[in-house]
């Protein structure tokens, strides 16, 4: 297994998802602010991605 690979293991964080207008330069948030999110590779070859909009702000009263 490569090095990469090695280091690439395990599970991440997502901390932000960003993407960009390339016409404009803009960029802007794809699932808002304070997106939670968690992405697993496992040493077999599979991947798992998990990801949330933060929406419990909306739904309390």
């Amino acid at each position: 297994m490569s090095q990469l690979k090695t280091l690439l293991l395990g599970s991440w964080r997502m901390t932000s998802w960003v993407y960009e207008i390339l016409e404009t330069g803009e960029v802007l948030d794809a699932l808002g602010q304070n997106p939670r999110g968690i992405i697993s590779y496992s040493a077999d070859g599979r991947m798992m991605v998990l990801s949330f909009e933060q929406i419990a702000a909306r739904l309390r009263p």
